[in-house]
């Protein structure tokens, strides 16, 4: 008990450096916290392709946590060391003092060999207690209590279950591997006594163990002690990588509980919105209503999203053979429909509508996937224009002809389908294309015509300004596939995903300004460009650069994945990167 005074007397001397210390240990933990969790939020934030500056703060927070995170520590670490070796020093000042006080009875009392294991390694074991034990111990209670805390914010039920996770992994524990290390430890630390005793009274009695020839004696008396010594740390070894395991599984289970728990808190709707399932027929903008089947209701703010469906272009015979592409339930049933199809034939008819990006891709998807049934295929592609892709430079369009030829699909360009009976097809060039799987891929048009005086484009997409909203009807926002929406150079934006999810942010914050009386944002396009995989390959534009062949498969089925938030689709997609990248005609 007298060397814990003692330790606790020097304590007190240093506990302005001893407090700071821990501070900067709590500091440190709780930086690396901040780093993961702002970290994550970022690549998040990020994925949805937000404007940089939405970033910036979470950007600067991230750079915060990771300059700190090291500040923290080298200050912990100096201030920790420091203080333990001033500590220490008043230990070892004291030690000799009160041994030459006691000389004559400690020489009685203690062997020359324990006398100088308590000298250098009985008071080096203290420096172990405040460097791995008592500060470690300390910031691990202040840590565990800020999280718990934490955590309570979002859920009382997680931070319950993490108290009692934390209290058993970094408490209980350790305390039973401390109980089942003990009887261990106090061997181990007897026979290096007896290790050092032993090599002491070898050099003591170096010419007695000559005359005599001990030296085998001794020999084996060493040979004895190291062996059970290394018995014993065995025995530690073992009992550490048990319950090393132990912790691994306790903290995965932890994770698992804490993923259950948290999946009930995350919502795609929060609280504060109404969410209403009905059909919207009309929308009256100089009335301000909104028509559904049952009812109507009115709006002060009105964001309207309600995309694109196909445009048969007064196309209407025997629709409810026609496979259309234009949502996943839509591409789910052109699935299921053409393996039904195909595994009643041994030849397959594949006519799609269309020439555009949607009907390649989806021509070159389904002769992927006939190919693997091993089934004959026939693709015709018809295209109403005299030339597939006018977007694209003749060099990319060269490219795209040449691959099909080795695919051998049939493009019949300036042509249409003027007759489709169910089965056989008539294109109006006469050509008949018998027992046919057909898919329209010809263009879409707003899914909604809207009362009011605006103005729109051809396919039915309304033109907004660069805020988003519509000149007559400033209370009114357009995002997505039924805007009509404009880049710097005043030109009309291609319909994507990217735009409609900025679009859709952009017009949300603009209302949000308007009512706190904030000037608006205007809408910003970010367009990193596009990619078409067609089996064989690509072509596309990458930040401003024409790509073309395997390069672009890669890229497009990587960036698929990375923006999946689905690790399994994750792993799909990446694997077709590999795959599709060095596919060759058979």
């Amino acid at each position: 008990m007298r060397i814990f005074k003692i330790m606790n007397s020097l304590m007190k001397k240093q506990f302005f450096f001893v407090l700071l210390s821990i501070v900067m240990g709590v500091f440190t933990i709780l930086a690396n916290v901040g780093l993961l969790s702002t970290s994550a939020v970022l690549l998040s934030r990020a994925a949805l392709h937000p404007d940089v500056l939405d970033l910036m703060v979470l950007i600067v927070i991230v750079r915060f946590f990771g300059i700190s995170r090291g500040v923290f520590r080298y200050t912990e670490r100096i201030l920790s060391h420091n203080t333990t070796l001033k500590m220490l020093s008043g230990i070892r000042s004291w030690f000799y003092k009160s041994f030459n006080e006691n000389y004559t009875q400690n020489s009685i009392k203690f062997k020359t060999g324990d006398i100088y294991s308590k000298i250098v390694n009985d008071v080096d074991v203290l420096k172990d207690f405040y460097l791995r034990v008592f500060y470690p111990l300390i910031i691990a209670i202040l840590t565990g209590i800020i999280t718990a805390l934490f955590i309570t914010y979002f859920s009382k039920q997680i931070s319950i279950i993490y108290l009692i996770f934390y209290i058993f992994s970094g408490f209980v524990l350790p305390i039973i591997l401390f109980k089942l290390n003990d009887t261990f430890s106090k061997k181990e630390s007897q026979l290096k006594n007896d290790i050092n005793s032993t090599l002491l009274d070898i050099l003591k009695g170096i010419v007695e163990v000559r005359i005599y020839n001990l030296k085998d004696e001794f020999t084996e008396k060493i040979v004895r002690f190291n062996k059970e010594l290394s018995e014993i740390r065995k025995k530690q070894n073992e009992i550490n990588t048990l319950f090393d395991s132990i912790n691994s599984v306790i903290l995965s289970l932890l994770i698992v509980i804490t993923l259950m728990c948290a999946s009930k808190l995350v919502v795609l709707i929060p609280q504060a919105v109404k969410f209403l399932k009905e059909e919207i027929t009309s929308v009256d903008y100089d009335e301000k209503k909104i028509y559904t089947k049952n009812n109507e209701y009115d709006y002060d703010y009105l964001v309207l999203a309600t995309g694109s469906k196909t445009n048969f272009f007064n196309f209407n015979q025997n629709l409810d053979r026609v496979n259309v592409l234009e949502s996943l339930e839509s591409a789910e049933n052109i699935e299921k429909n053409f393996l039904d199809y195909i595994n009643e034939r041994e030849e397959i008819n594949l006519v799609i509508s269309g020439a555009g990006f949607t009907g390649i891709e989806l021509a070159c998807n389904l002769y992927d996937l006939c190919k693997k049934r091993g089934k004959k295929i026939n693709v015709t592609l018809v295209e109403l224009g005299t030339k597939i892709l006018p977007m694209v430079s003749e060099r990319s369009r060269t490219h795209i002809m040449g691959k099909f030829q080795k695919l051998k699909f049939n493009m019949c360009t300036g042509n249409e389908v003027k007759i489709f009976n169910g089965e056989d097809i008539t294109l109006k060039s006469g050509e008949l294309i018998k027992d046919v799987f057909f898919c329209w891929c010809s263009g879409v048009k707003s899914s909604l015509k809207p009362i009011g005086n605006y103005s729109t484009l051809p396919d039915g997409r309304i033109i907004v300004d660069k805020f988003l909203s519509i000149p007559n009807y400033p209370e009114v926002y357009v995002a997505g596939d039924a805007a009509a929406i404009k880049d710097k150079n005043n030109n009309v934006l291609r319909r994507a995903v990217n735009f409609a999810q900025m679009s859709g942010k952009i017009a949300g914050k603009n209302i949000s300004n308007n009512i706190e009386g904030i000037d608006c944002v205007p809408f910003k396009a970010i367009d990193l460009g596009w990619m078409i995989p067609m089996y064989i390959t690509s072509v596309g534009v990458a930040l401003g650069v024409e790509v073309r062949g395997h390069k672009g498969i890669f890229m497009h089925y990587v960036i698929c994945g990375i923006k999946n938030y689905n690790f399994k689709n994750f792993c799909k997609e990446f694997m077709a990167a590999i795959k599709y990248t060095f596919v060759k005609l058979k």
